[in-house]
């Protein structure tokens, strides 16, 4: 006769493994059957802990959607300012090729200046 698998499991976690799935759980990773499978308990085992710890399937997701948001900001923020520096430079070369353009045409030159330009 073989041993009924639920008997064969252990009935406890480790205490790095009980912080573990509770933080799994509150990041709505997993749900409590799943972290059962995944630690080799019985699911009561599982169910006990987080109602003694008072475990809420969730709680962190607004704090990691925080998290992640703030990463993507910065990230925006980086390419916000990369924009920014290269309209910098666009503008500076318009602004010196006005000013040559203007100098071109104070001085009777405009027609050289012109020629240089390609066709469109």
């Amino acid at each position: 006769m073989q041993p009924d698998i639920a008997q064969t499991r252990p009935s406890r976690l480790s205490e790095a493994q009980r912080a573990e799935a509770v933080v799994l759980y509150e990041l709505g990773v997993f749900n409590r059957a799943q972290l059962a499978r995944h630690y080799g308990v019985r699911r009561d085992v599982i169910d006990r802990h987080f109602k003694a710890v008072g475990a809420v399937k969730g709680r962190r997701m607004g704090a990691r959607i925080d998290q992640l948001n703030a990463r993507i900001d910065a990230r925006q923020g980086a390419r916000r300012e990369r924009r920014r520096e290269a309209e910098k430079s666009n503008i500076a070369l318009l602004d010196r090729f006005m000013a040559a353009l203007l100098k071109a045409e104070r001085e009777g030159r405009l027609v050289e200046f012109g020629a240089r330009l390609p066709r469109v």
